[in-house]
């Protein structure tokens, strides 16, 4: 009970039976620092095979809460909770549930006829905040958008048991859509997704994560993927347009460390290559022609390999193969480049 908040525990509540149907529920009062009041009907207090409860819960400390699920580390804040759910026998319900937090607010609603399965089941989540940097401070989350965000999460089960998933996230730094279907392994083995990422400026982005020389352009990306046993399969082809410039790629990503044992055919389109390169290194001494070049890339021992790289560099075409060491200095990296008209 101490995880609900220091002071006392004041609670009054009754569960009194009927004479031709379930059990009254009706609590209210404060556990430690957190309000109660919750009323209803259920049947079996020890299976819980029916019940029909809503319910109302504040407190100033979810990180209590959350510690009791697992989730460490996160900071204090405020909430409110409200629950409207109801079983009757594999038949889960939850009408709403609705939780605010950190200057955000968490709405689900699900439907599960064959609880505690999901099959034939949908849910649906919609998170809305006016912070996204409190929120990930509140939680320690990785990340480095701020100010307005959305989340929308839905999942459902077809007919075959598949669930299909369908995600749209939007920030003042890009939105998301996604959607495909997610497999019930640990791993996710057997998942695919489709999606397509865009922003309506990369220099938010390179501000964001420490890339200062990303211009001010929007960006768009779009394909998909499909996670296998050993690897992420990049299909598509992965295709991302800023302005003139389009870039795609496709192939395995290794779940694997540093990635290690990826590789992946690209393709790069642009009107000015010196432009490109300037958008994450000094450019100074690289051409400003356009390109057009297909290739292959892999990462073994901690090298990028290039293999049949070839296209058109300005007006003349070129063939590169080479071995671009990660380590610094770069020592060992080694090009051969032949070019033609």
């Amino acid at each position: 009970l101490q995880e609900g908040g220091s002071g006392a525990i004041d609670l009054s509540g009754s569960l009194r039976p009927t004479d031709d149907g379930p059990m009254v529920l009706d609590v209210k009062g404060r556990l430690g620092q957190m309000a109660i009041d919750a009323s209803g009907s259920l049947s079996d207090l020890h299976n819980l095979e029916q019940f029909d409860v809503t319910m109302r819960a504040s407190s100033p400390d979810l990180s209590r809460v959350l510690a009791l699920l697992g989730f460490e580390g996160a900071r204090e804040a405020p909430f409110t909770v409200d629950l409207d759910a109801s079983r009757q026998g594999a038949m889960l319900t939850i009408d709403r549930a609705h939780l605010e937090f950190a200057d955000a607010t968490f709405d689900l609603a699900a439907r599960l006829p064959g609880f505690p399965g999901f099959d034939a089941g949908s849910a649906s989540l919609k998170i809305k905040g006016s912070d996204f940097s409190q929120f990930r401070e509140l939680l320690q989350l990785p990340g480095a958008a701020d100010g307005p965000f959305s989340l929308g999460l839905e999942l459902e089960s077809d007919e075959a048991g598949e669930e299909i998933l369908r995600i749209a996230l939007t920030s003042t730094l890009a939105s998301l859509e996604a959607d495909g279907h997610i497999s019930n392994a640990s791993d996710y083995t057997g998942s695919e997704l489709n999606f397509t990422l865009r922003s309506d400026s990369l220099a938010r982005i390179g501000k964001a994560y420490g890339l200062p020389r990303l211009p001010e352009l929007p960006m768009a990306v779009h394909g998909s993927f499909a996670v296998e046993e050993d690897a992420i399969r990049v299909r598509g082809p992965v295709v991302a347009n800023v302005k003139d410039t389009r870039l795609q790629f496709e192939g395995s990503i290794a779940r694997t460390p540093r990635l290690e044992g990826s590789r992946l055919s690209f393709g790069i389109e642009a009107p000015d290559l010196a432009s490109v390169v300037g958008y994450f290194a000094d450019a100074e001494k690289v051409p400003p022609l356009p390109v057009d070049l297909d290739g292959e890339v892999s990462l073994r021992g901690g090298s990028l390999g290039f293999s049949d790289v070839r296209g058109k560099l300005g007006q003349s075409s070129v063939d590169v193969q080479g071995i671009l060491r990660l380590a610094p200095p770069l020592a060992g990296s080694q090009f051969t480049l032949e070019s033609s008209g």
